[in-house]
């Protein structure tokens, strides 16, 4: 499953648009999924605000989602593991990857069971 959400960033004058493109990569049990996705600009809280809105919360979120979870997390499990960002030479970009911490390994362990 794939799609995209576009909305105002705020109210009034000063708001600015934000485009979120998500793409479901595995259901994790009958909770939760794990989602690649991919926010442009990347506005302040973006994704929470978006998925939220959707009415998919991110795992644990407690601001932007009223979820009763099957398992206790102690935050939202929403994770970087992927980032590019403009080489500062302005030439290409840097790409920084990273694995699942720990405990987002072992709340999907605990979610697949459910």
């Amino acid at each position: 499953q794939k799609g995209q959400e576009r909305w105002a960033s705020g109210r009034g004058s000063d708001a600015r648009e934000a485009i979120t493109t998500w793409k479901v990569q595995e259901r994790i049990g009958a909770f939760a999924s794990l989602v690649e996705v991919m926010p442009r600009p990347g506005r302040y809280h973006q994704i929470r605000i978006h998925f939220s809105e959707m009415g998919h919360p991110i795992y644990g979120d407690r601001q932007y989602g009223d979820r009763q979870d099957p398992i206790h997390v102690t935050r939202h499990l929403l994770h970087a593991w992927t980032v590019e960002i403009p080489h500062p030479s302005g030439q290409g970009s840097i790409t920084i990857k990273t694995g699942f911490p720990a405990d987002l390994t072992e709340a999907m362990k605990l979610l697949r069971k459910r």
